[in-house]
C-alpha cells in the first residue's frame, strides 16, 4: 500500500510540469487565434467606418496639413477650389447716367511752322460705365515759329497760304475698357480710367474754310473725388485742305489737352 502511494505521488509530480506546459501552450494558441481574428476584422473594416467611430476625432495637425497642401499647389488656376473665386471692384468714380464737363488748355505737337496753343471744352454723357458720347470744341491761337520767320525774312517766301488750324469741333464715341489704381509716392492711392475714342467733325483752317475731320484718340482720368477728376488726352485729327500750290493735301494735327473734369449729377450708387 505504501509502495502504491509512493508511485502515485511520483506520477503526479511528473504530470505537473507536462500539464503546466500543455496549459501554457494552449493559452498561447488561444491568444494567437484572437490576434488573427482582430487583424482580419481590421482589414475588412473600411476607412469610412473607422472615421465614423464616435471616439475618433479629426486631428488639428491633419487640418493644417490639408490647408497647407492646398496653397502649395504650383498651378492654382487648375484647382477647382479657385475656379469660382473672382474679386472685381467697381469703379471708384461712377459714370453711368452722369454728365462730364471738361475744360483745359491744349496745344498742337506736330506743326513745324506754327506754335499752336488754345483751350478745349468738352461735354459728354455716359450710357454705361464703359460707353459714352462726347462733344468737343477747341479754339487755337497760332504764332510763327523761328523757322517760318527766317523762311519769310531771308527768302521772301510768303506764309499767308500755309495751312494751320484755327479751331475744330468733334462728336466722339468714348470707350473706357480699363480702370485701376496706383500709389502716389507711397502715400496716396490714385484711381484711374483709360479710355479710347473715335469721332467725326470739322476743322476750321486759316482761310476760314471748314474741312471734314476724322479723329482718333486716347486718354486717362485720375479721380480726385466722385465728382472731380484730373484728365489728359491725346487726339489725332485728319482732314483735307488746299496747300500752297492749290493742290489738295491731307493734313493731321496731334493735339494734347489736360485739365479738370466735373461729373454731375451726384452719384447715388456704389
Amino acid at each position: 500500500m505504501k509502495r502504491k502511494y509512493i508511485t502515485f505521488i511520483t506520477f503526479i509530480s511528473l504530470l505537473g510540469p507536462v500539464g503546466g506546459s500543455w496549459a501554457h501552450a494552449q493559452a498561447d494558441s488561444d491568444s494567437e487565434e484572437l490576434n488573427l481574428i482582430e487583424m482580419e476584422l481590421d482589414k475588412s473594416a473600411s476607412p469610412q467606418q473607422i472615421d465614423e467611430r464616435p471616439d475618433v476625432a479629426p486631428s488639428k495637425d491633419s487640418d493644417t496639413s490639408n490647408t497647407q497642401a492646398l496653397f502649395e499647389k504650383k498651378d492654382r488656376s487648375d484647382s477647382s477650389e479657385f475656379k469660382q473665386v473672382a474679386i472685381i471692384q467697381k469703379r471708384y468714380l461712377p459714370r453711368t447716367g452722369r454728365f462730364q464737363f471738361f475744360a483745359g488748355p491744349s496745344m498742337t505737337l506736330n506743326d513745324p511752322w506754327f506754335n499752336v496753343l488754345g483751350a478745349s471744352l468738352k461735354l459728354g454723357y455716359n450710357f454705361t460705365e464703359a460707353l459714352g458720347i462726347e462733344g468737343n470744341y477747341s479754339f487755337l491761337s497760332t504764332d510763327k515759329t523761328q523757322a517760318l520767320s527766317e523762311l519769310h525774312n531771308e527768302n521772301g517766301i510768303t506764309t499767308k497760304n500755309f495751312v494751320y488750324t484755327k479751331s475744330y469741333y468733334l462728336i466722339n464715341l468714348n470707350w473706357s475698357p480699363m480702370y485701376g489704381k496706383m500709389t502716389w509716392l507711397n502715400k496716396e492711392i490714385l484711381y484711374y480710367d483709360i479710355y479710347f475714342n473715335v469721332g467725326l467733325g470739322g476743322t476750321q483752317i486759316q482761310n476760314n474754310q471748314n474741312e471734314d475731320t476724322f479723329s482718333v484718340g486716347a486718354g486717362q482720368i485720375f479721380s480726385i473725388t466722385k465728382t472731380y477728376a484730373f484728365r489728359w488726352d491725346l487726339s489725332w485729327n485728319f482732314f483735307n485742305a488746299k496747300q500752297i500750290d492749290s493742290s489738295q493735301g491731307t493734313f493731321n494735327n496731334v493735339i494734347i489737352s489736360a485739365g479738370l473734369s466735373f461729373f454731375f449729377p451726384e452719384a447715388l450708387y456704389r
